[in-house]
């Protein structure tokens, strides 16, 4: 990254990009106005312009999908995360306190479960504009998995 590119300044071109958003620019339109934006802010190097014109396109695109998400509600997307997770592997059942209740999509404890999962991936989604506040609670979370019989293949599972 550019010496000239800060966190404060991603802050600015994220607020003028939800602004031009917001008015309707389409996105060829909008990605030429960061340009210019993040130019004139002094970003010189196209390839850090890019970077950030990315990040923000992406980050937008997984708040955009989250919303989604929570519309289903919660609860039963993490439900169906676990049993896509289930179908997947069958034997990743065995790593979990619910897998012996029966129906399990049912179960009390995998609806919790499920539930404090997707809370987690929303706390990830908001803390994409703050990570200096995400990396203490995924950390947390890191923490509160060691131990517990998970492998590399498991993270294939879910996307990493």
């Amino acid at each position: 990254m550019s010496t000239n590119y800060t966190p404060e300044l991603y802050d600015t071109a994220k607020i003028e990009y939800d602004m031009k958003r917001a008015e309707g620019v389409p996105a060829h339109a909008l990605n030429a106005h960061l340009n210019v934006f993040l130019e004139s802010n002094g970003i010189a190097s196209i390839d850090v312009r890019k970077e950030i014109i990315d990040r923000l396109i992406s980050d937008d695109h997984i708040r955009q999908s989250w919303e989604l998400v929570k519309q289903i509600s919660l609860e039963t997307t993490g439900v169906l995360f676990f049993k896509n997770i289930f179908e997947e592997a069958p034997g990743a059942l065995q790593l979990f306190s619910f897998k012996d209740e029966v129906p399990l999509y049912e179960s009390r404890k995998l609806k919790a479960h499920g539930l404090a999962v997707m809370t987690h991936v929303g706390y990830a989604v908001a803390g994409l504009r703050d990570i200096n506040a995400l990396v203490p609670v995924l950390a947390r979370l890191g923490a509160k998995h060691n131990g517990k019989n998970i492998t590399p293949e498991h993270f294939d599972l879910i996307g990493y």
